[in-house]
């Protein structure tokens, strides 16, 4: 009975430490799966995002391609989703760059 605690324990331990691991993958940790445009599109989006909500190391990481964005749909909505994740990110969970660095 008592094995069978420890085991129950450890179980809900491992899955409370699983849950915090994905709380914190955001943004540009995670790309989403998909073709390459979609992937590069994201990357610069969330660059740019970040560099919109003044994220620290972020401010001249603009990064959009213009004939891509207007050429190629998954580019776009790569880029869009990118943007949107990491500039909402940024505004919800603010990085500081002082001595209380959070990031």
């Amino acid at each position: 009975m008592q094995a069978m605690a420890m085991r129950r324990t450890a179980v809900l331990a491992a899955l409370a430490l699983a849950g915090c691991s994905a709380a914190v993958t955001r943004g540009a940790d995670r790309i989403p799966d998909g073709p390459e445009p979609f992937q590069t599109g994201y990357a610069q989006g969330c660059q740019s995002g970040y560099s919109d909500a003044n994220r620290p190391r972020f401010e001249a990481q603009y990064r959009r391609d213009g004939a891509a964005y207007a050429n190629d749909a998954q580019y776009r909505e790569g880029w869009q989703r990118g943007y949107v994740a990491c500039h909402e990110e940024e505004t919800r969970f603010p990085h500081f760059d002082s001595g209380n660095r959070m990031n």
